[in-house]
């Protein structure tokens, strides 16, 4: 990994968050369609009336339904295992950062500080904040 494929990660890192939660919320919406039409049934064959019992096509193309849902499903979760993998790698590598170099990373890529204000917020010179920022981007790909 490179220091600009770090950063990006880094940016992403807070909408990272924010997706997990929609992917969530759509599994369980998806879910909540297929379970409906999972209850379905195709009639009986054995030549009795039984009522409101759909026809074998209706069925048949509620089943395709569900089978594009369980899709989505599955591609969704893949996701999902990809970003919290992501975001494990990125929590990996914040853990070999001091305290100090920790506040500056959080700052600039986490809370969307300009860079003007850090140095303010942290009460350092701009200099010293680019230096832990600096030795913090290396520490972080090691």
């Amino acid at each position: 990994m490179t220091i600009p494929e770090l950063k990006n990660n880094l940016r992403a890192f807070p909408r990272l968050n924010q997706r997990e939660a929609d992917i969530r919320k759509e599994i369980a919406e998806i879910n909540g369609r297929a379970d409906t039409l999972r209850g379905i049934s195709s009639p009986m064959p054995d030549g009795l009336p039984h009522g409101n019992r759909i026809s074998d096509s209706t069925y048949a193309k509620a089943r395709k339904i569900v089978d594009v849902y369980d899709g989505e499903v599955d591609r969704l979760l893949t996701e999902l295992g990809q970003i919290q993998a992501a975001r494990q790698a990125v929590a990996e590598r914040l853990k070999r950062l001091e305290p100090d170099e920790r506040k500056v990373i959080e700052a600039y890529y986490f809370d969307k500080i300009r860079w003007d204000y850090i140095p303010a917020r942290l009460h350092w010179s701009g200099r010293t904040c680019r230096r832990k920022r600096d030795n913090a981007l290396r520490k972080m790909l090691k």
